[in-house]
């Protein structure tokens, strides 16, 4: 059968059943596509790259990527719009967000963000159709949040943010159409914060936590990596799976099904078998 004569649906299950196959030669296109949508940034982060790739915007969407490979991004069950620099800030990003809602809305569009772009107009247009947005906050408390990521005066105003978020999700009932990731690069300055980052997104009724080791670009990046600091790492480790334990057993056994964290591994811990 020619895929191209194949449904979304159908086209990803076929995916789903060849991968589990292990197939080699696939007939059908691929789940998730990534696209790389780097613009400008806001913020000035620790232990982020320079800037130098070429802007991303909707005129660049519908010519380059759209144009040239808009079967696959129609036929996948996500597309992510992920890359250096704050998409949603670009002037025509509500634009975007309207395109993407017409022309793929049953399709899990995922935007990764430092959170300033949360305005209104932005919010109001990830309710219309499927999204995930991961929310990279890095920080539990104001002043270690503008020491990490150079924004001033921005941590009350994105926790505002990403809490309107979830109670729209929890109040409209569409958990099933809007995911919410907050996001942690964790480095030896915040890895101290993550037990109070956990409560926090308990607080907030966020779904998801992701906590993920430093990757190091540059020289300049090595001291903030915690393998440097390996006990100290594993004591404030230990301290978050501690705190998410309390939580576990102080919560409804439902609500905390939908409340997933996942920690930095501990140093000197083996990986687990597949």
């Amino acid at each position: 059968m020619r895929t191209a004569s194949l449904g979304r649906e159908e086209s990803v299950a076929r995916n789903r059943e060849e991968l589990a196959q292990r197939r080699v030669t696939l007939s059908a296109p691929p789940r998730l596509v990534t696209l790389g949508a780097h613009a400008g940034c806001n913020a000035r982060c620790v232990f982020c790259p320079p800037e130098s790739f070429p802007r991303f915007d909707l005129g660049r969407y519908q010519e380059f990527f759209e144009g040239r490979m808009g079967h696959f991004i129609r036929q996948a069950e996500k597309v992510t719009f992920t890359g250096y620099g704050e998409v949603l800030w670009s002037s025509d990003a509500v634009a975007l967000l309207d395109y993407l809602n017409e022309t793929i809305p049953e399709t899990w569009k995922i935007f990764t963000t430092n959170g300033t772009p949360l305005r209104p107009e932005v919010m109001e247009r990830l309710l219309k159709s499927r999204y995930s947005i991961q929310v990279s906050l890095h920080a539990a408390r104001a002043d270690l949040h503008e020491e990490l990521t150079g924004l001033k005066g921005a941590f009350a105003r994105i926790k505002d943010s990403v809490a309107w978020l979830c109670r729209e999700r929890r109040s409209r009932g569409i958990g099933d159409r809007l995911h919410v990731v907050l996001v942690d690069v964790v480095t030896r300055r915040s890895i101290g914060d993550l037990a109070a980052l956990v409560d926090m997104a308990w607080d907030l009724k966020v779904p998801e936590v992701q906590c993920n080791h430093v990757t190091m670009y540059q020289p300049e990046h090595f001291p903030l990596s915690p393998f440097f600091a390996q006990e100290e790492a594993n004591a404030a480790i230990a301290a978050a799976e501690t705190r998410l334990e309390e939580i576990r057993a102080a919560a409804d056994p439902e609500e905390f099904r939908h409340f997933s964290v996942r920690l930095p591994r501990r140093f000197g811990q083996a990986a687990a078998a597949p």
